[in-house]
């Protein structure tokens, strides 16, 4: 019987994690809605495949997956959506624990909701991380979600459109909506936003559609993210010019960066305060900090610009109707498979 509802999982290297996102759908099983789930492996190293042959023989979940060489975040997404059989596809991260309500809050909403909408869920960092200042200030102050900056939940911004907790009607997808010129797992789910948006799909945020994130950071982890998704955002701009709506021309700000070295020293200073245990909310000087180590990221990608010449622009990604008898039907029993 054709699922109500496909959840498309990218995984690359978290096998434990990927493991209690797969145990916590099984506990999502309701009905309506039906749902399958996809689970493209991006080329992993460690025990996934282990872990996915144990989920597949006990099953709890319509369960099928596939392997292909490591093409990143965007290309997963796009394979895993290329073999959704359902009406509605459900993109969740393979660090995303859901809620039991999870499922069935994206496919209520769609069906309160229906034609070109699109939900967005509520994915906070996990209890299990403790109550750290920081993590909030990333969850709710947008450097990496920004739920606590939302002004109308009936009518999200593109760049609310986050891939770890987002369902999209099929029909609105194509085969490749993602687009796989950006390879880092940043930017292209705002991108692909921006052209759901042109396209006149509202995007909806649905609170209780919760799926917590799972994904331990340190305050120096995230300053290096910053640097890798500023210089991603230089590609972003190359790849879809619409973008320059919040990247401007996409050059770095002289004004931040010349405060570069006092900003590392409070930066260090407060790397040294938490790992002595005291952990201060002071978004002003996060923000900063982060701010710095962007475009200090966007500043090493103009640098390399520089070095390599002018590149073109690489084509935008496909975001259309598609055919569904042209969709690959899902067979009764699948194990993993080597893509072409």
């Amino acid at each position: 019987m054709k699922p109500d509802l496909s959840v498309v999982i990218p995984t690359y290297n978290r096998a434990a994690c990927l493991e209690q996102t797969l145990e916590a759908l099984a506990a999502c099983r309701c009905d309506p809605p039906r749902f399958e789930v996809i689970v493209i492996d991006d080329g992993s190293t460690d025990g996934t495949r282990e872990v996915l042959d144990r989920c597949l023989s006990a099953g709890k979940l319509d369960l099928r997956f596939r392997t292909q060489a490591n093409s990143r975040p965007a290309s997963a997404r796009n394979h895993g959506t290329r073999l959704a059989w359902a009406d509605l596809v459900l993109y969740l991260g393979d660090d995303t624990i859901p809620e039991p309500s999870l499922v069935r809050a994206h496919y209520r909403l769609h069906e309160a909701s229906p034609g070109r909408v699109a939900v967005v869920g509520y994915t906070p960092y996990h209890p299990s991380l403790g109550r750290d200042p920081f993590l909030f200030f990333l969850q709710e102050m947008g450097h990496q979600f920004g739920y606590g900056l939302i002004e109308d939940p009936d009518d999200l911004p593109f760049n609310f459109v986050y891939s770890s907790n987002l369902s999209v009607p099929r029909e609105l997808l194509g085969d490749g909506p993602f687009n796989e010129a950006i390879r880092a797992a940043a930017w292209e789910d705002v991108e692909l936003g921006l052209r759901l948006k042109e396209r006149g799909v509202r995007v909806l945020y649905e609170p209780l559609a919760v799926a917590y994130h799972l994904h331990a950071v340190t305050f120096s982890d995230f300053c290096r993210r910053q640097e890798m998704v500023g210089a991603t955002s230089l590609q972003a701009l190359e790849v879809n010019p619409g973008l320059s709506v919040i990247f401007g021309d996409g050059r770095p700000s002289r004004r931040i960066l010349a405060w570069e070295w006092p900003l590392r020293f409070a930066g260090t200073a407060l790397h040294g305060l938490r790992r002595l245990g005291f952990r201060p909310y002071a978004p002003r000087l996060f923000r900063a900090i982060l701010d710095l180590h962007y475009h200090c990221g966007l500043r090493a990608a103009w640098r390399r610009k520089g070095r390599v010449g002018e590149r073109s622009p690489a084509r935008v990604g496909s975001v259309a109707g598609v055919d569904p008898a042209a969709r690959e039907a899902p067979p009764a029993h699948e194990a993993s498979v080597k893509a072409p």
